[in-house]
């Protein structure tokens, strides 16, 4: 039985490159993500083991992250990891589920200084 939490908002501040820390509520397998339309740049997950705690780059540091243009799209029988959060995010929405491998405390980050409050939502999922 798949387990799906809540949508928490996890929002990049105007001239701001990093959310606020976001509690999934548990640890999840998987995160699924709402991105907005953003001032380019890649977007990317960090992650800590405990709130408050250290967060760092999930997957990579940011410079090293698979990237993706917005709406490229891999074939059915391969997964997306964490590594492919990273992506070109300035014309489209989009929306993703990305793993997450059992973290539960996580933050969105962008490259670029964002010229206006983005709102990014994520949720946990577990099947």
């Amino acid at each position: 039985m798949s387990v799906y939490g809540s949508w928490i908002a996890a929002t990049i501040a105007s001239g701001g490159v990093e959310s606020s820390a976001v509690d999934l509520g548990r640890d999840y397998d998987w995160v699924s993500i709402q991105i907005p339309v953003m001032n380019g740049g890649q977007i990317y997950l960090k992650a800590a083991e405990i709130t408050g705690g250290t967060y760092y780059n999930l997957g990579g540091d940011e410079t090293t992250l698979h990237e993706m243009t917005a709406f490229k799209a891999k074939p059915v029988e391969e997964e997306y990891t964490a590594e492919d959060i990273k992506e070109d995010a300035e014309v489209y929405n989009r929306a993703d589920s990305l793993r997450l491998g059992g973290w539960r405390f996580v933050k969105v980050c962008c490259t670029s200084p964002q010229s206006a409050e983005r709102l990014i939502r994520v949720r946990g999922m577990r099947y």
